[in-house]
Formats: structure tokens, C-alpha cells, sequence
């Protein structure tokens, strides 16, 4: 499977970039907020690109099918802090995608900073995770 097939099963995220950089930290700063889990952070661009972030998680990589929980801004100044709410207990997989222009509203293109982490982000109930993303133009 392509990355671009990958990429219209997961409606807004394409598959994993390594040029980016992500940084985990579920450990002693998880904090608890309710029965459902909760995944923030913040993303960093550098870039001078504008267009529509979208930020998903999945239960599975590569993706497939709409993500649980989305976040997605029009033309967001960065960096930008997003957060995803309401998360059932299990294994997640962040997908972050800045679509230049706006022009590819399911299938961005090669020109858009994009990252698919393939760490793991586990939910186990009322836990909060700290994810934050730096995006990086291909």
C-alpha cells in the first residue's frame, strides 16, 4: 500500500515523515482529568508555509479509516498548542499534517510537512500525555 492510499484511508494524515521530530512524555507528568484519556502538546513550524493543520490519532498504523479523536486549524500561527480529548483506554497513533495552500483537503501533497510517529501513545483511563511535534518541510 502507497503512501498516498495510507493517506486517503486516514482522510488527513499521510504516513510517517523521519526528517521530523517528536518527543513523548507520558511518565511522572501524565496528569489525570477524567475516565477518558487526553493527548496535548505543541506543534513548532519554522517554515513559512500556511495552509490547514490537522492533527488525528489512530488505533493502528499505518492508518486506516477516520482517526478516534481530530484537531485541525485554518492558517494557525505557530507554534500552536492542540489538544485531543476524550480518548478510550488503548493504543494511539499521532498523525500530524500542515497541507500548503489548503489544496488537498484528503490527500496532501509531496510540498507538505507531515510526521506519522510510530511510537505508541497508551491510554489507560483518565491519563493525559504530552506529545509535541516539530513539523519540517520536505
Amino acid at each position: 500500500m502507497t503512501p498516498r492510499t495510507m493517506l486517503a484511508l486516514a482522510i488527513a494524515l499521510s504516513a510517517c515523515d523521519e526528517r521530523a521530530t517528536t518527543t513523548i512524555d507520558g511518565g511522572d507528568d501524565a496528569r489525570p482529568t477524567s475516565t477518558r484519556g487526553t493527548i496535548t502538546g505543541t506543534i513548532l513550524y519554522a517554515g513559512s508555509g500556511a495552509g490547514r493543520l490537522t492533527v488525528g490519532v489512530w488505533p493502528q498504523t499505518p492508518p486506516a479509516g477516520p482517526p478516534s479523536e481530530i484537531f485541525v486549524r485554518d492558517d494557525p500561527t505557530f507554534p500552536i498548542d492542540y489538544e485531543l480529548t476524550g480518548l478510550g483506554v488503548g493504543t494511539y497513533y499521532l498523525g500530524v499534517v500542515l497541507d500548503l495552500g489548503s489544496n488537498h483537503p484528503t490527500i496532501p501533497g509531496a510540498e507538505d510537512p507531515r510526521i506519522f510517529p510510530s511510537d505508541p501513545i497508551v491510554i489507560e483511563g483518565g491519563d493525559a500525555h504530552d506529545v509535541d511535534v516539530t513539523l519540517i518541510d520536505p
